[in-house]
């Protein structure tokens, strides 16, 4: 069996509407939400052992969040740094002509 694509596969003008489709027997968000936090209440009573372990690793996740976010940040500041330290000489431009027009060059000898 061939994959077989519509005919204007690669036009975004010539694509079709996706249909509508019932949400009969799907849950909403707050619904969702009230049902997990529900159960997560639930099983500290009805099996400790399992809650343990979840927060164990929640937490062990919270902690390698929290060291790519400071390091993250540590690069963001680093790099901040040197653009302030590269500011002041651009910002400067380049040498500035006296009135005269005339570009004094250092006489060597």
């Amino acid at each position: 069996a061939h994959l077989q694509l519509d005919r204007h596969w690669y036009s975004v003008i010539h694509k079709a509407k996706r249909k509508h489709r019932k949400t009969e027997g799907s849950v909403g968000f707050t619904r969702l939400t009230w049902m997990v936090s529900s159960r997560w209440k639930r099983i500290g009573t009805d099996d400790p052992e399992t809650k343990a372990y979840c927060q164990r690793l929640a937490d062990r996740e919270l902690e390698k969040y929290k060291k790519a976010t400071e390091e993250y940040r540590e690069k963001v500041r680093a790099a901040e740094d040197e653009a302030r330290k590269a500011e002041p000489a651009a910002a400067a431009g380049p040498p500035a002509v006296p009135q005269g027009g005339a570009v004094q060059r250092p006489t060597g000898g």
